[in-house]
C-alpha cells in the first residue's frame, strides 16, 4: 500500500508485462486449436460411380478430419445394419466383394470422437444391376382352380434392377403354341408396378368371365438389360377329387380288416366306408381321416378294427376337397375272422407240441439206424467191449511176469549154440548144461578116420584106418546131437 497526498492509502499496482500477455494468448489459442471434432470432408467410391453389375465388387472410403482420430461406422440404411467399424482413425474404407441385386441402397458413413457429442455422418448410393428373377414361390402356390364365368388374377413377382418389361403369353397345354396377351384384349389387363427400396416388379393380369377355353397355362417374361426370366402359372377348372381305387382288404388278423387304396387325384383327405349288406341299406363311415400327403406315394392303408367276427364286410373310400367329394366305384369285400378261444388255443399248442414230439422221435430213430448200419454197433456199446479188452490185456500181462528167480540166470547155465552147432574135432565136450543132455558121458569114445581128406562133422561116423594119418571124432559127440535133435 502507498499513502497519497492527503493521507490516506491507495492500492500499488504492479506493471503488467507486455510479453508475458502476448505468450498467454498464444498458449491458449494453441490448446483451443487441438481438440477438432470430426468432420467428413469426402465420402466416395474407390473407383467409378455407384452402379456395379451383380456379383462384382465395389468399395467406398470415408475421410474424416478431426483430433483425436475418430471411430468411424458403416451402416447399410435400408435398415440400419452395422457393417464395419474402425476405431481411432481418420480414413476407413468399405468393400462390397461380391455385391448382390438386394445390396442396392444407402450406405452411411458415420464418425465420432472423445470430444464430439453427437456422430457426423455421410451417405453414398451404391446401384447394383441384376436381371430379373422371380420370387421362390412353391408349386402349389402357381396353380389355380375357378369356376366358370370367374374372374381370374394372376400376380407375377420379380426382384430386378433397372425395372424390367412385362410380356404375357397363354397356352392351352405345355405343348402347343404361345399366343401373346395384349392388355384390353379378350378380357384381359395388365398392370405393371416397381418399388426402388426392394427392387421388386410385379405384374398383375386379370381376364374377367373365364371361359373353359381360357384354362391353360399363363406365361409372365420380366426383361431388363441385364436379362430375362420366366414364371408360368396353371389354370383349370374346379373339380371334385378324381375316385380313388381300392388295391386290397385284409381280413386275416381278428376283428380286423386293413385297407389300402391309391389316390386318383385333387384329393384333400379320405374316409373309409364300410358295411355288412354290400351297401344296398347301411353305411358306416370309420372316425380316423387320413390327409393327403405331398410328398407321400399315393399309396395310403387304414386298419378298421372292432369289427363282428365271421361276417363279410364291403369297403370304400371317400376322397374329399373343398369342391366336393367322391367315393370309389367298386366296393371290396372280406370275411372278418373271429378270435380264437383259449380252449381253441390251448388245443392248438398241444397239437404243435405233439406235432415237434413225433418228428424229434422219427429223426432220432433214423439217426440211430443210419449209425448202426455203419458201424454196426452204438457208440455206447463200442466203449463197454473197448474196457473189456483193456480188462482181458491187464490180466494177461500180469501172468506173463516172470519171477525174478527165472530171470536171473547164471552165465553157466546158458547154452552156448555155436559151440553144439560147430564143436571141434579136437575139442572135448566135458559137460553139457542141465536139462538139455539125457546122457551123462562117462568115457570118451574115439574112432580113426581114413579116407577123407575133409572130414564133415555132421556125417555120420565111421570107423576107417588110414596109413598116412589119423583122425579122431568123438563118438559121443554125435550121439548127444542126435539125442538133443530128438
Amino acid at each position: 500500500m502507498a499513502l497519497d497526498t492527503i493521507g490516506s492509502f491507495r492500492p500499488f499496482k504492479r506493471p503488467v508485462r507486455p510479453d508475458i500477455c502476448i505468450t498467454a494468448v498464444l498458449v491458449g489459442f494453441v490448446l483451443r486449436d487441438s481438440i477438432v471434432p470430426p468432420r467428413l470432408p469426402s465420402l466416395s467410391y474407390t473407383q467409378g460411380d455407384g452402379n456395379v453389375t451383380e456379383n462384382g465388387p465395389k468399395s467406398l472410403i470415408c475421410r474424416v478430419e478431426s483430433y483425436p482420430p475418430s471411430t468411424i461406422h458403416w451402416y447399410y440404411k435400408a435398415n440400419n445394419s452395422l457393417l464395419l467399424a474402425t476405431p481411432d482413425v481418420l480414413e476407413s474404407t468399405y468393400t462390397l466383394t461380391t455385391a448382390g441385386c438386394l445390396d442396392t441402397g444407402l450406405y452411411t458413413c458415420s464418425a465420432r470422437n472423445s470430444v464430439s457429442n453427437t456422430a457426423v455422418t455421410r451417405d453414398t448410393y451404391i446401384n447394383v444391376l441384376c436381371k430379373p428373377r422371380p420370387y421362390q414361390i412353391p408349386k402349389d402356390y402357381q396353380t389355380f382352380e375357378f369356376a366358370l364365368l370367374e374372374t381370374l388374377t394372376i400376380l407375377a413377382m420379380f426382384i430386378s434392377n433397372p425395372e424390367p418389361v412385362f410380356t404375357w403369353t397363354f397356352q392351352l397345354t405345355p405343348l402347343t403354341c404361345a399366343t401373346e396377351l395384349v392388355n384390353g384384349a379378350d378380357n384381359f389387363a395388365i398392370k405393371n408396378s416397381f418399388q426402388m427400396i426392394n427392387l421388386s416388379a410385379v405384374s398383375e393380369g386379370t381376364r374377367t368371365n373365364i371361359q373353359d377355353n381360357w384354362f391353360g397355362l399363363y406365361n409372365v417374361t420380366a426383361t431388363n438389360s441385364q436379362g430375362s426370366a420366366m414364371v408360368s402359372y396353371t389354370v383349370r377348372a374346379q373339380r371334385d377329387p378324381s375316385f380313388p381305387i381300392i388295391l386290397s382288404v385284409d381280413c386275416r388278423q381278428p376283428k380286423t380288416a386293413e385297407v389300402s387304396w391309391k389316390d386318383g387325384g385333387n384329393s384333400k383327405f379320405y374316409r373309409v366306408l364300410f358295411s355288412s349288406n354290400g351297401f344296398l341299406n347301411s353305411k358306416q363311415v370309420y372316425p380316423l381321416t387320413i390327409p393327403y400327403e405331398v410328398e407321400r406315394s399315393n399309396i395310403y392303408s387304414l386298419y378298421v378294427d372292432n369289427l363282428e367276427g365271421e361276417r363279410l364286410y364291403s369297403f370304400k373310400i371317400a376322397a374329399y376337397n373343398e369342391h366336393g367329394n367322391t367315393t370309389s366305384i367298386e366296393a371290396v369285400g372280406c370275411t372278418v375272422r373271429e378270435e380264437l378261444s383259449s380252449a381253441t388255443d390251448n388245443m392248438y399248442v398241444t397239437g404243435v407240441s405233439l406235432t415237434c414230439t413225433g418228428v424229434f422221435t422219427l429223426l432220432l430213430t433214423v439217426g440211430l439206424g443210419i449209425f448202426i448200419s455203419r458201424y454196426g454197433r452204438l457208440p455206447f456199446i463200442k466203449r463197454q467191449h473197448l474196457k473189456h479188452r483193456e480188462f482181458q490185456k491187464e490180466q494177461l500181462s500180469e501172468q506173463d511176469v516172470a519171477p525174478p528167480e527165472e530171470e536171473e540166470r547164471s552165465s553157466y547155465e546158458q547154452l552156448d549154440m555155436n559151440a553144439i552147432a560147430k564143436p571141434s574135432i579136437y575139442s572135448e565136450i566135458g559137460s553139457h548144461p542141465e536139462g538139455h543132455q539125457k546122457e551123462t558121458v562117462i568115457a570118451k569114445e574115439y574112432e580113426s578116420l581114413e579116407g577123407r581128406s575133409n572130414p564133415n562133422i555132421y556125417d555120420e561116423p565111421h570107423g576107417v584106418t588110414s596109413g598116412n594119418k589119423g583122425a579122431y571124432v568123438n563118438t559121443a559127440v554125435a550121439g548127444s546131437s542126435a539125442d538133443y535133435g530128438n
